[in-house]
């Protein structure tokens, strides 16, 4: 959130001389579907996973943007071209690509985890876990630690026996099992040797692991890799403004500056010249 009040929201502020008012919300789209289904719309611009995203504009709540005309990249390529796949989709437009990763206490395990199927053997590496209380990457991990082809995650997904198959291997880490819904939760969890390995998002835990009550370490093998993507709740009285806003946040100069602040990548493609 730091990194995007001071690469966007602030700039934006002094540009247009206007105050924008940003709240936090835990993510998912319950409190989108609250305020579209009851006519109180009351959020005009909302960060979405892609997920999200995708399953909020098939729900009707956020806004059809597919006609948006975004600005070109920093050296005149066409806005359309200079997104990275996947970050423009017909209600949303992407600024952040971000992973989730995996850590561990590093009082608890003699020989350190580090595959992604060490995140489920709870018999080699004992001690409970915490994952985001979000069904996202722990199911796509779950069949990675099965021996499922990355490729071939998806895809498995999409069956009945893919998601029983993923189910079933969860079951291992089930005993202790900890949710998390905030960023720092897992690293607090971690610290307190209240959990053995938790997943965490990746530059939350390369940030905190640096602190120097650190108990803890990052593995990456098995990152998943998401984007974060702005809609615009269905009903919004304010959709020009937060088209404009949209705009201003998604040029290569507003990622450029959001992105020096908390090191996720940008949306827009880099190249060298």
């Amino acid at each position: 959130m730091r990194s995007q009040m001071l690469g966007f929201v602030r700039p934006y502020e002094a540009a247009n001389g206007v105050r924008v008012h940003v709240e936090h919300y835990n993510g998912g789209i319950a409190e989108i579907r609250d305020q579209v289904e009851s006519a109180n719309v009351i959020w005009d611009v909302v960060d979405l996973t892609q997920a999200d995203s995708l399953r909020a504009c098939e729900e009707g709540l956020i806004e059809d943007i597919s006609n948006i005309t975004l600005p070109p990249g920093a050296d005149g390529i066409p806005f359309q071209d200079d997104f990275v796949e996947d970050a423009l989709n017909k209600c949303g437009v992407g600024v952040i690509v971000w992973g989730t990763a995996f850590t561990y206490s590093t009082t608890a395990f003699g020989t350190p985890p580090s595959s992604i199927a060490d995140f489920f053997d709870t018999k080699d590496y004992p001690g409970p876990r915490a994952i985001r209380d979000d069904p996202t990457v722990i199911m796509e991990w779950a069949l990675m630690a099965d021996g499922v082809a990355r490729d071939q995650v998806y895809a498995t997904l999409e069956t009945d026996e893919g998601v029983a198959r993923a189910l079933k291997k969860m079951d291992a880490i089930k005993p202790g099992l900890r949710f998390w819904q905030t960023g720092r939760q897992p690293v607090r969890l971690l610290n307190s040797d209240e959990v053995a390995m938790a997943s965490i998002w990746a530059t939350t835990g390369a940030q905190a692991s640096r602190e120097e009550s650190a108990q803890f370490e990052m593995v990456m093998d098995g990152r998943v890799i998401e984007l974060d993507l702005f809609g615009i709740p269905k009903g919004s009285r304010y959709k020009a403004e937060a088209i404009d806003f949209i705009r201003f946040a998604s040029s290569s100069k507003a990622l450029a500056d959001t992105v020096s602040h908390l090191p996720n990548g940008p949306t827009r493609k880099w190249r060298s010249g």
